[in-house]
């Protein structure tokens, strides 16, 4: 028996959603954004507003055998339905999304800031071959994706390393300055030099007057590696912004049209970016596409300093400013708070001195967020606790051990945070 008949099974007795009509629409409804009075809302296609509280990875620890994954996951949705959570977030196994909601997640650049250096790559964008092969990634993965009834949505890239100044310190380079040492038939190359011809009118005296870098035409500069450089040059750093948003304009409308064409009238929640890692020319570029900001406060790794900031608390005013900029609702795509265990004194996430104080924090957290009306929801990390050696014996921590035990000074106070956080938005729970 298929793991998914298994799993199948094991929900029939309240998991399951109910079984689509028999006589399929034309245009079947979809989860969409819209607003109840003030308030932005996921409307599910039953025309409910929804505030999403989802928890992510939830397959992350799912065993392989089929009779063990199928009751693995129909525990797993059965305490999430019981903790208050109405959706599975990213990293949503298969044979799970005909129990709840879900987004689904296509990672499509190479850039994202959890990546290992063996790994971490900025990717020519401009080049034909990327855009064919990402264009047919995107057709290929909606095939199997975009008819679900459950499917909320679609996530792109994670975390993806954009800000400039933030990529130079901690990754030693950054996307325009990848491109621009490539060689020079490359597409990326090719685009650098024509933006350089462009804003200095294809006149070579006025790029010589502002970098201070002698060149007799803008031709010379497809065959200079750029690695002397100076990418601190007031000038020259002014211009990579500029370039910075004509690389985002490319890499969205090859993501963003694709998905409008393969899975038209699906909801775009955009890449997950990294809260203070996506710079203002990026972020306009991606409102032309997305319908849903997706922003992931944090993380720090606790108890050391990390490159985040203090994610247990609600940068409000952050959050007012990029809503304010493209006019988008936001998503709280990933955030938690862990606490302190002696076996695993490291973990990801700010680490609180016990549980207890963990859910206090998250509590705070999401009652803030759900208190702006432009927020749709938020997402939790994650459901499984999970140990971690290759980065440097870091617990991530979930809402049970690895034994399947809730911790619960975590999960006792969910379904009441979670209740509080619907009634914030004016909307009554329903039977999950």
């Amino acid at each position: 028996m298929s793991s998914r008949s298994v799993f199948t099974g094991l929900l029939a007795i309240g998991l399951a959603i109910a079984a689509p009509s028999a006589a399929p629409a034309a245009e079947p409804p979809r989860f969409r954004v819209d607003h109840t009075g003030e308030r932005a809302a996921i409307i599910t296609p039953a025309g409910d507003p929804l505030f999403l509280l989802g928890l992510n990875h939830v397959g992350e620890s799912a065993p392989r055998e089929p009779a063990a994954r199928a009751a693995f996951l129909a525990e797993a949705v059965g305490r999430m339905r019981a903790w208050g959570f109405n959706n599975l977030g990213y990293g949503t196994p298969d044979e799970a999304r005909d129990a709840l909601p879900f987004l689904a997640q296509l990672q499509l650049t190479q850039g994202s800031h959890f990546q290992e250096a063996a790994q971490f790559t900025y990717l020519d964008v401009f080049d034909p071959e990327f855009q064919r092969t990402t264009r047919e990634t995107i057709r290929s993965y909606c095939a199997t994706t975009s008819g679900h009834p459950n499917l909320i949505g679609y996530y792109w890239s994670d975390t993806p390393r954009w800000d400039i100044d933030l990529a130079r310190r901690l990754r030693g380079d950054d996307w325009v300055s990848a491109l621009r040492r490539l060689p020079a038939a490359s597409a990326g190359k090719r685009a650098y030099v024509e933006f350089l011809r462009e804003s200095y009118h294809d006149d070579p005296s006025q790029y010589v007057a502002a970098y201070g870098h002698t060149i007799a035409s803008f031709d010379d500069l497809l065959v200079f590696d750029f690695r002397e450089f100076d990418r601190a040059h007031p000038t020259g750093r002014a211009d990579d912004e500029l370039f910075l948003g004509r690389i985002a304009r490319e890499l969205y409308q090859v993501i963003g049209g694709a998905f409008r064409e393969f899975a038209p009238g699906r909801l775009l929640f955009g890449e997950r970016y990294k809260m203070y890692d996506h710079p203002d020319v990026v972020l306009r570029e991606a409102a032309k596409w997305i319908d849903v900001l997706s922003i992931q406060p944090g993380p720090e790794v606790g108890p050391r300093p990390g490159p985040g900031r203090d994610e247990t608390v609600f940068d409000g005013a952050t959050f007012d400013r990029l809503h304010q900029l493209i006019g988008k609702p936001i998503l709280i795509c990933d955030h938690q708070v862990s606490f302190h265990t002696p076996k695993h004194p490291v973990t990801l996430w700010h680490q609180a001195p016990d549980p207890s104080t963990a859910a206090a924090l998250v509590g705070q957290f999401v009652l803030a967020a759900a208190t702006k009306p432009y927020i749709v929801g938020y997402q939790r990390c994650q459901y499984v606790d999970s140990f971690r050696t290759d980065r440097g014996n870091m617990l991530k921590q979930g809402l049970v051990d690895v034994n399947g035990t809730p911790h619960p000074g975590l999960t006792g106070s969910l379904p009441a945070l979670h209740a509080a956080a619907l009634k914030a938005r004016g909307i009554s729970p329903k039977p999950n």
